[in-house]
């Protein structure tokens, strides 16, 4: 594993609110269309693409880790790879979409060979809006290669990990993996034989923390 700089938690925003219900059905509801805001927006295609959509108001987010372990999400949005985050819906109420979407692609040739990570997390959830249903793709160009429906019932519920390969074999999928996705706003990550590994010193998410031995005393002389 080539050694990568830690990122500078200076370059993450602030945790985003969730706004009050009210305050955005007021702002952004017309006769049950959204206004005042991008309501088509177009998605970008390329060697490979990661799409979410869902419905409402609610704000979903989806993050992708590239083979070097560059992590694509609201806070971080492209990689030294090629790849960017070109549409984040519903961050804001300046930002709220009729037909709300994330998508993170890869240009045509552009992508790197490897193993790619990617989840959803149910960022801010307005409750009368739940359970959410929500729709993950895969697409290489214009085409959708996999698909995953999910239901969100509650706030920073998580949906993945999930592992692909790049160019890989055209008839395998996604493959869904055990335990939580690394923390993307603090290190890197890389998959390595079918588990999440950190840089060396960074504990895998939820596992316990090493022992470390103690030292016998010193004899005085």
């Amino acid at each position: 594993m080539s050694d990568r700089k830690e990122r500078n938690p200076q370059r993450f925003p602030e945790p985003r609110r969730l706004l009050p219900l009210a305050t955005l059905l007021g702002l952004c509801l017309t006769s049950g269309l959204v206004v005042g805001c991008s309501s088509n927006p177009r998605p970008g295609t390329g060697d490979l693409a990661f799409r979410l959509s869902w419905s409402g108001v609610s704000d979903m987010d989806l993050f992708v880790v590239d083979p070097a372990g560059d992590c694509i999400f609201y806070g971080d949005r492209s990689a030294e790879s090629g790849g960017r985050l070109d549409i984040d819906c519903n961050r804001g109420t300046d930002f709220l979409c009729e037909k709300p979407l994330e998508n993170v692609f890869w240009p045509k040739r552009g992508a790197p060979v490897g193993t790619f990570l990617f989840w959803v997390e149910a960022h801010a959830l307005i409750p009368a809006e739940a359970p959410l249903s929500f729709e993950l793709l895969l697409l290489k160009g214009k085409s959708i290669v996999w698909r995953h429906q999910g239901i969100a019932t509650h706030h920073e519920q998580i949906e993945g990990p999930f592992s692909v390969g790049f160019p890989g074999d055209p008839t395998s999928f996604p493959t869904p993996l055990q335990g939580p996705p690394p923390n993307c706003s603090t290190t890197f990550y890389q998959l390595i034989d079918g588990a999440i590994v950190p840089p060396p010193g960074v504990p895998v998410p939820g596992a316990p923390l090493p022992v470390v031995p103690s030292q016998p005393p010193r004899e005085q002389g």
